[in-house]
């Protein structure tokens, strides 16, 4: 009873830090997280219809699914809201701050710290450093689209459960972990990186005779049998999902380390100070479970630079999110024996030590709290944003081996205005790959708007010629619509992450989508919002960003007020 009131009471304290007090950067919804709605109302309408890589804008995007099938369950019981995405997102938090706190107490555990004051520093550290978690790290913990946050506790849910077989090495944990471990390679390639630490520490128990030669046998056929999934997606996908792996590591040697370092900072909010106090946990960590000879505190410190290390030629500092829970796990136990030690020479009551805790952690985060007591209500109220199904026109044509024709046939199974949102995706997706097309003569006129639509959504990319082939006025102007509202929609989530301020109303005309969901419901959103000439603020936000004259979206932002209309004046990149 009373372990349930405690998770309880986490969930709530987790809920009030990510809602409210970080209400800015959790009410920053993306043009692909609204996917994970779109499956949630597809799954609604018309159940699991279509085959599993049919809800997969990526081969590699495996996971997606399960939360879309969560997704489904939360819209039936609370109904379709951003709000409901982020409920789902932190119930996943939730599962990963549980474990990011059992992890830090079987780490204190075996380093001597096990006193009940140190339970309570353990929990007050992991609970800030989650709920406040600097910029980026904190977004993608928010994020309700199956991925990252995703992948983060599932790589939380192995590091457990090798713990759970380093303290008793029966045979059925050890089958359990790698069986887990090829199942949720599925869902997500990164928990690939504790199979690594695993597999280390087995060789190196059987070097030392801890372990009998047959036993991997054993645990490599457990591995096998539960990557069976993802072998199966893979050799069904001509390997497409490795090959997009294989293309994160295309950078030249020389370029990697200040790249590193600089990725590094920008995904912990240039804060300094934290990452110094992590190196310095790691290093103490590291010493003091050498000492020991305990065989966890080394292998979380070891995942945590092999997270590094892996991530350090990647151009997307997401992937750092995995080893941030570790990081945390390690910093809770490092600075709860360093406050042990100090309350024990001060002779501080015991009530002190995870008070203490929560103040130090708080000095370390120095976070920039955005106190908005009415983003819940905004979150609740914001239904259209929830839903999007342009992805869906991606996923058809690559699992239907790229023929435009059995994709589009598709797309009108989901009805309405979803059938009309992966139409456009569709036309997206095939200006992307350089293919841009005119709308098709079977298409009706409500369908056609959606095909032109489609054409202007670049994500930022250069316009070229996609809308200016268009022969009908009115489609060209529905395509130059769509791609300025898809420059708004880039631009606003690094502005609420980054700089904890939304993109202020914009001093220019938003032309309507021609169906609903996401972009109306963006559209609806910006219109509502206070302009910029009402928040001098945001000019010099914008400033900092070094935006150039070669900036696919340039012309959008000096159209919609955000920067000077001349080309002198613009910030140079």
């Amino acid at each position: 009873m009373r372990k349930a009131l405690v998770a309880f009471l986490l969930f709530v304290a987790l809920a009030v830090l990510r809602l409210v007090v970080q209400g800015t950067v959790s009410s920053t919804v993306t043009t692909e997280e609204c996917h994970t709605g779109g499956m949630a109302q597809e799954f609604l309408a018309h159940g699991f219809a279509l085959p599993f890589g049919a809800y997969t804008p990526e081969v590699y995007e495996n996971g997606i699914v399960l939360q879309g099938i969560a997704a489904a369950a939360f819209f039936a019981s609370i109904g379709p809201s951003v709000l409901t995405l982020r409920v789902l997102a932190l119930l996943v938090s939730w599962i990963g701050l549980l474990l990011t706190w059992s992890l830090a107490k079987r780490t204190g555990n075996t380093l001597g710290i096990d006193t009940d004051r140190a339970q309570w520093s353990l929990l007050a550290v992991c609970l800030l450093m989650t709920g406040l978690a600097p910029g980026l790290l904190g977004w993608h913990s928010t994020y309700a689209l199956g991925g990252h946050n995703e992948g983060k506790v599932l790589t939380l849910a192995l590091l457990w459960l090798f713990a759970l077989r380093i303290e008793s090495p029966t045979a059925a944990r050890r089958a359990g972990l790698w069986l887990c471990l090829g199942l949720f390679a599925f869902a997500h390639k990164g928990t690939l990186m504790v199979g690594a630490i695993a597999g280390i520490y087995e060789l190196v128990a059987v070097a030392r005779r801890n372990t009998r030669p047959r036993q991997l046998l054993i645990e490599a056929a457990a591995f096998g049998i539960g990557a069976i999934p993802l072998v199966l997606r893979s050799s069904g996908s001509q390997m497409r999902d490795w090959q997009f792996v294989a293309s994160k590591f295309q950078m030249p040697l020389s370029q990697i380390p200040r790249h590193a370092w600089n990725l590094l900072c920008m995904t912990y909010d240039n804060n300094l100070l934290l990452l110094a106090i992590i190196a310095l946990a790691l290093g103490w960590v590291l010493r003091a479970g050498w000492q020991r000879r305990a065989a966890l505190p080394i292998a979380l410190v070891g995942y945590v630079l092999l997270n590094w290390l892996v991530a350090a030629p990647t151009r997307s500092p997401s992937y750092r999110l995995y080893s941030y829970p570790v990081a945390i796990a390690l910093v809770s136990v490092a600075l709860t024996h360093a406050l042990g030690w100090a309350a024990q020479r001060g002779k501080l009551p015991a009530w002190s030590q995870p008070l203490l805790a929560a103040l130090v952690t708080l000095v370390i985060l120095m976070p920039r709290p955005e106190w908005s007591p009415r983003t819940i209500a905004e979150l609740a109220n914001n239904r259209e944003m929830a839903v999007c199904t342009w992805r869906f026109g991606r996923a058809f044509l690559s699992h239907w081996n790229f023929d435009d024709a059995v994709a589009l046939q598709k797309c009108r199974t989901l009805e309405g205005d979803a059938a009309l949102g992966c139409i456009a995706g569709l036309s997206r997706e095939l200006a992307q790959m350089n293919q841009p097309r005119l709308p098709p003569d079977s298409l009706n006129a409500k369908e056609v708007s959606a095909w032109a639509f489609g054409l202007g959504l670049t994500g930022g990319h250069p316009l070229g010629t996609r809308c200016s082939f268009l022969p009908d006025t009115t489609e060209r102007a529905t395509c130059d619509g769509a791609f300025r509202l898809d420059c708004l929609a880039g631009l606003d989530p690094p502005l609420r992450i980054l700089h904890q301020t939304a993109l202020p109303r914009p001093a220019c005309d938003l032309r309507d989508p021609p169906y609903g969901g996401f972009y109306r419901g963006l559209r609806e959103h910006l219109l509502q919002r206070a302009t910029a000439a009402d928040r001098p603020e945001v000019r010099s936000v914008f400033a900092t960003l070094g935006i150039g004259d070669d900036y696919p979206c340039i012309e959008s932002l000096r159209a919609c007020g955000y920067l000077p209309t001349e080309a002198s004046g613009a910030p140079s990149s």
